[in-house]
């Protein structure tokens, strides 16, 4: 009886997830910096990339060493991300990395606008030179709206120096 209940638990919480990408499409897959609106603070650590991706023909490429110089948070922008305002409830962010042999701690998707709501993304655990999905589940109990900023921080506690490729994010609402 306690396997069927895990299963059905288990069934539902994948099902509970609608789908829809909140994210407007060129958002999610980087297929150019024109079309999806992204905005590159630092372009000698994130570009776009063909080199790798893991759904059309480009990716998100963050390479960062001592040798650049570079201090503070590493930035990308795009100030017009979301089909529609997140309203208050349960969200989850996923998305597809490619990590190098050396690896920051992880990277942050924050919602800006409005209402700031910052969602850490770890790569602890995660498997080298190979695309593996990561996520998050997060709440919103104000309204978020505009944009957002994907940043590596300079902390080797959050960020730090390293490579990855980041591609196809979603942002879903949780039932």
């Amino acid at each position: 009886m306690n396997k069927i209940n895990i299963l059905l638990i288990s069934l539902l919480s994948i099902f509970s997830v609608t789908g829809q990408n909140l994210l407007k499409d060129g958002v999610s897959g980087f297929e150019g910096e024109e079309v999806s609106g992204w905005w590159i603070q630092h372009k000698n650590i994130f570009h776009f990339s063909n080199k790798k991706a893991n759904g059309g023909k480009h990716s998100l490429k963050f390479f960062r060493s001592p040798a650049s110089g570079e201090k503070g948070s590493m930035q990308v922008h795009n100030k017009k991300a979301f089909k529609k305002p997140l309203k208050s409830g349960k969200y989850k962010l996923t998305a597809k990395v490619y990590l190098g042999s050396n690896i920051p701690a992880g990277f942050n998707f924050n919602f800006s606008g409005k209402n700031w709501l910052p969602v850490h993304v770890s790569f602890d655990g995660l498997r080298k030179k190979k695309w593996v999905e990561v996520s998050r589940e997060f709440k919103v109990k104000k309204i978020v709206e505009g944009g957002v900023i994907i940043a590596v921080a300079e902390s080797e506690q959050y960020g730090g120096y390293g490579s990855f490729y980041l591609d196809d994010i979603k942002v879903v609402k949780i039932k």
